[in-house]
Parts: C-alpha cells; structure tokens; sequence
C-alpha cells in the first residue's frame, strides 16, 4: 500500500516538473524568410533579412514561447510597423510568426514608389591614359550586364539604406576582371540610375616605358618613321600596374604590331613585325622589324688606331631571291681620299645565326669571301679573306658589340693592322 502512494506521489511530481518545463520554454533562435513579388538581389534580400533579423531579437528573443503564440498576431503587426520604417522603398505586406524555440518568421515585401528602370555604366580610370583607360572598359563591358542586374527594379528610396550592400557587390565583380585595381562606386539614383566606376591603380606602377626599334634589314632612318605610330600605344603603359601589364602583354604586343603593320613602310618593304614586352617598374619595349623582301643598312665608321682614311661610310642595298639566298651591292665613301668603292655579291643564310657568300670588288677585281656568325643580341664575329693592296690573300676578323640601336664599336684584326671601329647605324 505504501509502495503504492510512493509510486503515485512521484508520478504527480514528475507531471508537475513537466507542465513547469513546458510553461517556461523561451524562444531561443529566430529564422527568417523573405518573400516578394519581384526577385531580390540576393544580397539586398540578405540585408531585409539581417533587419528583419535584428527586430526579432529585440522582439521575440527569450520571451516564453506561449506568450508569443497568445499574442502571434500583436507581434506580427508591430513588427511590420518597424520594418516598414526601416525598409525604405518597401512596404511590408506580412509578417507571419511560426513559434517554437526555434522560432520562424515570414516576411512578404512588395516595392513602392519609383523603381529603377533604366541603368548606365560609366567606367572612369584614374591616372591613366586614353589608350589603357579604353583597354580597362573593355574588360569591365562583359560584366556590364552583372552591374546593371545589381540595381534593375530595385525602389529608387532603397538606394540609400542598401548602398553598402550594392557598393560591395559591384566591388567584387570589378575585382574578379581587374584584381590589379580598386574600384569605387558611385551610384546616382533616379528612374534612370547611373554607376560610375571609378578605378584606381594599385600595386607596383610602371615609372618608364623604353622602346627600341632594332631590324638587321632596314635602316634606322626608316624604322624612325615608324616610331610615331606606336609611341602612344608603347607610352600607355605608363601608370598601369605591373601585374596588369604583364597579364595583357599580348594585347600590347598585339596593338605594337597592328600600329607598326599599317605604316606605308610595311607595305613598301615586306615588313614583318615581332614586338616583345619586358614589364617592370622600367618596361622595355624592343620592336623587331625585319623584310621578308629587302636588305638595306647605312653605316658610318670612324677607326682609332689608324693614321689615314679612318673614316667613311657605305650603303648596302640587297634583295632576297629566295628565303635564304640574297644579292647586293654596297657603297663605300672612304672620306680620307675621298675614294668610292662599288662591290657586288651574294650571300645565303645557314640557320638563323649564320651567312656566308662571296663579294667582288669592281675596282681591283678580286673576290672577297666572307663568313658572318651571330652570338647573340650584342655580339657578332665576321671573318673577311681576299686581297690586300700587295693583292695577296689576308684574313681580316671584325668582332662587333652593339651598344644600342645606333651605336657599335668593333675591334678589326688583320695581318698588317689591329684597331677598334666606331660604328653609327644611320
């Protein structure tokens, strides 16, 4: 009997612990869901929501969960009194409150007022020139679209209080196309809204740009001629970012050439263009112009070392009758005597580094056989044998250095002289 009364006496308690647990249960998380008529961006629809979230906290959170079904509907209005506050642009349709521990609202919005229906994108690079800025909104024209999508039919009055979230999803687009940038926005808000997208180098720029016009088939005089026609496009790289300028290197490389292949002396002389970009704080440009048709160079010598005639000066006029095979002739004003030399020849190349043929001076009547060997972007050996003045057979070895594009100095070598040559490439 008393097992009985015991058992009963601990069931009446365990139920009345219970019902005084149930009684107490408090809303412990709070969800949202925003709805409306008209899709949202996804983060002006996180931004109502992170609101809608922070008047639930205030509202709902840690209140018992029986209070708030009691009063749903009271919560619910007041509620959707502060929202519409806060959501300017927007009125708040409905707010249904599901209650628990974990609580779950339901937002239903609809835009009021004037929305945005017209957009433009204005793209405004800072500090650079005319070509780069074109190049930049270039880039930035296929996300156009994804720009305009940030803003299109959004209430004109939520510009204001979403300008962050919009301000920062333009951010990220621009930065995913130009990472070497920063990019601030700048909304102008009306029926016909406007973004202007102001971009702002950053990183390591580029100080200097140096070109240099460098062919083995034309001479500097008319390679100058073409220099005009890709000064602007060399000189836009300056300012640019580093990082930019070696991630567009073929677009450079590309506008060089297209700039240098529309000059009449690319028509007139066979011209192939090969330019090559070295980007740094210092960019070195080198444009490479060679004839597939022509050869002609223009040299003036000045020699130390030798007492009489140490200066004059040659042309040499070739053509190539096949890809490797070229006859010429060359022209030499020795200045000392003023004596004129005439020679003819041929020569073949053997690889890309390597000539060699045969030369006949008019006036003595002897060949001259010759042997030319490229070392590189500076040096060049050149082996010469034929007649000296006794008409005896000599060797004469010339070893050059190009110092740059119009100056070399060379060091000649022969049986009855050793000397150094100051070489001008007109």
């Amino acid at each position: 009997m008393r097992k009985g009364i015991c058992w009963t006496i601990v069931l009446l308690l365990l139920c009345q612990a219970a019902v005084a647990l149930a009684a107490v249960q408090t809303v412990q998380t709070i969800t949202i869901e925003i709805n409306s008529e008209h899709p949202l961006p996804a983060r002006v629809s996180d931004r109502i929501a992170a609101s809608a979230l922070t008047v639930g906290t205030q509202l709902l959170a840690g209140r018992p969960v029986t209070e708030v079904m009691r009063n749903a509907a009271d919560f619910e209005q007041v509620y959707i009194e502060i929202l519409d506050r806060v959501l300017l642009g927007y009125s708040v349709q409905k707010v249904v409150i599901i209650p628990g521990t974990a609580t779950h609202v339901k937002v239903l919005v609809q835009s009021w007022g004037d929305v945005v229906r017209d957009v433009t994108v204005e793209v405004d690079p800072v500090g650079v020139s005319a070509e780069a800025a074109e190049l930049l909104r270039s880039r930035l024209a296929t996300i156009e679209p994804d720009l305009i999508r940030v803003i299109d039919g959004l209430p004109v009055d939520s510009l204001g209080w979403s300008g962050s979230v919009i301000h920062n999803t333009i951010q990220d687009l621009v930065q995913e196309k130009l990472p070497e940038f920063r990019s601030v926005a700048q909304i102008l808000p009306g029926k016909q809204t406007r973004i202007r997208v102001i971009l702002i180098p950053r990183g390591t720029l580029v100080e200097e740009v140096r070109l240099a016009l460098r062919s083995r088939t034309m001479p500097n005089i008319l390679l100058w001629e073409i220099r005009p026609e890709i000064e602007d496009v060399v000189q836009s790289m300056h300012g640019l970012p580093v990082a930019f300028v070696a991630r567009e290197k073929a677009w450079f490389r590309q506008q060089i050439q297209e700039k240098a292949g529309a000059h009449s002396h690319t028509r007139a002389y066979v011209l192939n263009h090969n330019a090559s970009i070295m980007p740094g704080t210092i960019t070195n440009v080198i444009l490479e112009s060679e004839s597939r048709k022509y050869r002609i160079t223009a040299e003036g010598r000045l020699s130390f070392g030798q007492l009489e005639n140490n200066a004059a000066g040659s042309l040499h006029a070739g053509k190539y009758i096949s890809e490797y095979d070229e006859v010429f002739g060359e022209i030499t004003l020795t200045t000392g005597n003023m004596t004129w030399d005439f020679i003819t020849g041929w020569g073949r190349k053997f690889g890309p580094r390597t000539s060699a043929g045969i030369k006949y001076d008019l006036k003595v009547h002897q060949p001259i056989y010759w042997l030319e060997q490229d070392m590189g972007p500076h040096w060049t050996l050149k082996l010469d044998r034929g007649p000296d003045e006794d008409r005896r057979d000599h060797n004469e070895w010339t070893l050059r250095y190009k110092l740059h594009d119009l100056l070399s100095v060379e060091y000649v070598t022969n049986r009855q002289d050793n000397f150094l040559r100051l070489i001008g490439h007109l």
